[in-house]
């Protein structure tokens, strides 16, 4: 669930376009890199995988664990930005 999360977020931000145009190249290497169709397809078996084992005995705990990383990986990336 975590892995699918930190993922999943990426596939997402760098589908939304703009990041073409920063300066710094290993920045845009990075987007590029994460709205790649094979990693897109990756975050989508991934994501349905993880729908395949989920039942309702383990439900809330895979719902806490996407959570609990998407509160990581926004922390993680707001923190250079703080600085």
């Amino acid at each position: 669930a975590a892995m699918s999360a930190a993922e999943w977020s990426y596939g997402q931000v760098a589908q939304r376009g703009g990041w073409a145009a920063a300066p710094d190249p290993t920045l845009r290497d990075w987007f590029a890199l994460h709205a790649e169709p094979r990693f897109l397809a990756g975050v989508d078996w991934l994501c349905a995988e993880l729908d395949a084992v989920q039942t309702e005995t383990n439900s809330a705990a895979i719902d806490a664990a996407f959570a609990r990383a998407i509160d990581l990986e926004i922390e993680f990336h707001a923190e250079p930005i703080r600085a």
